[in-house]
């Protein structure tokens, strides 16, 4: 039940003083399982348009994948159905959030996305209704986030220096 997922997750706020809630970063839950982390980026690119948010960058796309289902096909390992969306600005996820969970349609191009023939015969079949994913603002803590930050910073710095021993090479 959503509100009792709420209450645990203020009790977890207020039990530990490193969680915080991202002004950023978006959690996704209830993702279809066939959605990789490309389909979920074009898909967050077409509902940021929609949702005539302030111009954004998309820092990060994330589909939380189970490392033991690894198959041929699926190399990575199976999605666990949640991950997270990183925008660059508060205002944009703020927007993105509420497009959302505005209307459950808005969902209906990433759910498409996520089925294949087959699951789409067996939900007519059954007369199931497929899961909304739910939308939410992140929870993190803060040596997470200061580790990201600092390997954000460790690769800029690496691609810094590739240009520049690039610039060095053209003279």
């Amino acid at each position: 039940d959503r509100a009792k997922e709420v209450k645990e997750r203020l009790r977890l706020l207020k039990k530990n003083q490193n969680l915080f809630i991202s002004d950023t970063r978006l959690s996704l839950r209830h993702l279809p399982v066939r959605v990789d982390e490309k389909a979920l980026k074009a898909f967050v690119k077409t509902s940021l348009s929609n949702s005539k948010s302030p111009k954004t960058r998309i820092m990060q796309v994330k589909i939380v994948r189970d490392k033991e289902k690894k198959s041929e096909a699926n190399k990575l390992g199976r999605s666990k159905g949640f991950g997270f969306v990183q925008l660059d600005c508060p205002k944009a996820a703020l927007h993105l959030c509420r497009f959302l969970i505005s209307d459950p349609v808005n969902w209906d191009p990433l759910i498409k996305a996520g089925k294949d023939d087959k699951d789409m015969k067996d939900s007519k079949k059954k007369n199931v209704t497929s899961h909304i994913p739910v939308i939410e603002f992140a929870t993190e803590k803060t040596s997470v986030v200061a580790g990201r930050q600092k390997r954000l910073k460790d690769s800029a710095g690496i691609s810094n220096n590739r240009k520049a021993g690039n610039n060095n090479r053209k003279k």
